[in-house]
């Protein structure tokens, strides 16, 4: 069984944005701070934008270390981010990754755009991130921008960006990670540089394995749930060379495999992916130049679900997506040049394609599969953007306008049975498309010598993806349809905050407010037992959902942090978010949902850290996350608890060459709740985890 996976995008997605946005620095070089430090511009020059939004920066110090045993729990350290539910890529299914940030109204697709070198790693068919597939060993930075409508980079970055760059080889070397853990686990990473004169070659690969653990408490298992298991391999290239003295050429390959079983044995999935990259660079200088990326990747993708029977003594499943094929392409371009000496001007495109379908069999009452279903079809996006920038002495204005085309043609839903042959639905789907025009107005001034003002108004689209267009799916007993008359969603944002040195660290405060136009959010229609349409059947303690345009979301909030030496070796990391996201308009139908809190979207979350690091042979740190209780479900009927848990990690570093390390995440066992069914059914995310490993360095 073969699926799609990877993390082969390029920069060149099409979107929108009427961004507005300010930056405490915008014209500096960031300064290397070990564990999470603000930076203002990041080195790849596609997405750059002259004035930046509230930007954190997870430094080299902290990637590759092994600390955290996936990396969106490393980027988790801002807790303004997280996927659609609590658990991370250890345990999730690939579908439940999306990353949003500011609980902008987190979904399975995700409400950012994630990226690599300039390439977003979202996949085309479904808008989730494999982020098992990216080995942090071969990453140089991470930069996190809150906020949405981000410019140059387009569809999908409506709450935030995570950009991410590949680590640059300054000697021929090596470096190889081995880790053990609980819960059997083990994996294998490594990454070797050849570089030459004017070239440099990069090999990267992980192995990772583990049985996994139970997704449910011991007092509700029955003899049919089983440890959530999973087994990845990621393998890439990276080569890099020199056209000229100032043009630069980036050539890319990747192959992503991962296969793991979701609690039932019945349920598992399978991810298989491939893609390429290309990517020429030209500096005059650090105000001129110009990028061009393109990119191909093709997947596969096989997932079954499940239900438990017979109070948990037995299993069937109820769907089975044995082929899911997508191929995702792209290309972006991207011209810096000054105007004058306080005058930069930045214009680019991008254009973005996708098509994929579900080949799957459905509706199984006991004797085996009875319905086969079709569905899929393709998208096609392109965008054309310009930017100016003034900037003087303790100031810098940008204005923006993006004009954004998109289509989604080809959609198909057929389902047929099987005993006979005969088809039982064949919808009509018409074909889509439609233009945006969205910007940005942005602002940093000096207030003093050590602090700066800013403020932003932008605004910003996604493209519903085409899954949430055509795939139904269904978890237990609760059904969600596809709607293929989705509308794009619109995000107009306003954000207002203060930077100020103090205490030998900067302090951050933020305030924000984002309007969210037609969110695709997942409607209840009906609560089983019945036949209900246009489903069918729906089981007791089930739920028949839809994907539909929401009105209007309105999400207010507040960011607080800091980051800075106490002393020359203890650094402090401490951040907080509030933020109150609900639905204040609804279209017909939906009336049950006014006023209501969003689904996955906590009220409060904060994570404070200190890391110790004297130089010498011994590294150290913890850190405490929180999250208040938030809804399961569009109605607000299903809660779930709040948590606090902790991680901690020491290092000790035998030679320049060989160090050992230790960790835990989740130290005290804390009970972290990701999920609540209609039966009471409750799925956790992951418990304690402890590893232990060794670095080496050639």
């Amino acid at each position: 069984m073969k699926s799609p996976l990877m993390m082969l995008w390029l920069p060149g997605c099409a979107a929108t944005s009427f961004v507005a946005f300010v930056s405490a620095s915008s014209a500096q070089s960031p300064v290397e701070v070990p564990p999470i430090e603000e930076v203002t511009i990041t080195e790849q020059r596609v997405g750059r934008s002259h004035a930046e939004l509230h930007v954190t920066r997870i430094g080299p110090g902290n990637l590759g270390m092994g600390y955290h045993q996936s990396l969106d729990e490393l980027i988790g350290r801002d807790p303004a981010i997280g996927l659609f539910r609590r658990a991370s890529s250890l345990s999730a299914h690939p579908t439940t990754q999306g990353m949003t940030l500011r609980g902008v109204g987190p979904n399975g697709a995700g409400r950012a755009l994630v990226m690599l070198d300039g390439i977003p790693l979202n996949d085309g068919f479904g808008g989730w991130v494999y982020w098992q597939a990216v080995p942090e060993q071969s990453l140089g930075d991470v930069t996190i921008t809150h906020g949405g409508g981000a410019g140059s980079w387009g569809n999908q970055a409506i709450s935030g960006v995570i950009a991410m760059t590949s680590r640059t080889p300054i000697a021929t070397g090596a470096r190889v990670r081995m880790t053990g853990g609980n819960y059997g686990t083990r994996s294998l990473a490594g990454a070797g540089d050849v570089v030459g004169d004017g070239y440099s070659l990069s090999l990267y690969g992980r192995f990772d394995d583990s049985d996994g653990f139970y997704l449910l408490d011991q007092a509700q298992r029955g003899p049919v749930d089983v440890p959530a298991a999973r087994q990845t391999t990621s393998i890439g290239a990276r080569l890099t060379a020199d056209v000229s003295s100032k043009t630069k050429l980036a050539l890319g390959a990747q192959y992503f495999d991962e296969a793991r079983v979701n609690g039932l044995s019945l349920a598992a999935n399978h991810t298989e992916s491939k893609g390429l990259n290309a990517s020429i660079t030209h500096s005059v200088d650090a105000r001129a130049g110009w990028q061009l990326n393109g990119y191909y990747r093709e997947q596969d993708f096989a997932n079954a679900f499940a239900i438990a029977l017979d109070q948990r003594k037995q299993e069937r499943q109820v769907l089975d997506q044995y082929a899911v094929p997508s191929t995702s392409w792209g290309a972006n371009g991207l011209v810096e040049a000054p105007l004058g000496d306080d005058l930069d001007l930045q214009f680019g495109f991008d254009v973005r394609g996708s098509k994929g379908e579900t080949h799957e069999r459905f509706r199984n009452l006991g004797a085996g599969f009875t319905r086969a279903r079709l569905a899929g079809g393709q998208q096609a996006l392109v965008g054309v953007h310009g930017e100016l920038t003034k900037s003087g002495e303790g100031y810098s204005l940008s204005a923006m306008v993006r004009v954004d085309h998109w289509s989604a043609k080809n959609g198909q839903r057929v389902e047929t049975n099987t005993e006979t042959s005969g088809i039982v639905r064949q919808d009509t789907i018409v074909d889509t498309t439609g233009s945006m025009v969205n910007g940005r107005l942005s602002g940093r001034m000096d207030m003093s010598e050590n602090s700066q003002m800013r403020a932003a108004l932008y605004s910003g689209f996604r493209l519903p993806t085409i899954n949430e267009f055509y795939r139904p799916f269904r978890v237990g007993n609760d059904i969600t349809e596809a709607n293929p008359l989705l509308r794009p969603e619109q995000l107009i944002g306003l954000d207002v905050g203060v930077d100020t040195e103090i205490m030998g660290g900067t302090a951050r405060l933020t305030y924000f407010r984002n309007w969210l136009n037609d969110g695709v959010g997942n409607v209840t229609l009906a609560l089983g037992p019945g036949f209900f349409p246009p489903t069918g059947f729906v089981p007791a303690a089930g739920s028949l959902r839809q994907r539909q345009n929401i009105g209007h979301i309105v999400a207010d909030g507040v960011e607080l942090g800091f980051s800075g030496k106490l002393t020359e070796a203890i650094h402090l990391r401490a951040a907080y978010i509030w933020s109150r996201a609900r639905v204040t308009g609804v279209n017909v139908g939906q009336e049950a949902l006014t006023g209501k809190r969003l689904a996955q979207s906590p009220l409060h979350r904060g994570n404070i850290a200190l890391d110790y690091d004297a130089g010498g042979v011994w590294t150290a740190g913890g850190e405490l996350r929180l999250s208040s209780g938030q809804y399961e479900d569009d109605l607000n009927s299903r809660v779930l608890d709040a948590y606090i848990s902790a991680n901690a990690y020491v290092n000790w570093a035998w030679s320049q060459q060989l160090s050992l390390y230790g960790a835990v995440e989740n130290a005290f066992d804390a009970d972290i709740q990701s999920a609540i069914s209609g039966a009471g059914i409750i799925t956790y995310a992951q418990p304690r985890l402890l590893s232990f490993g060794v670095r080496a360095a050639f």
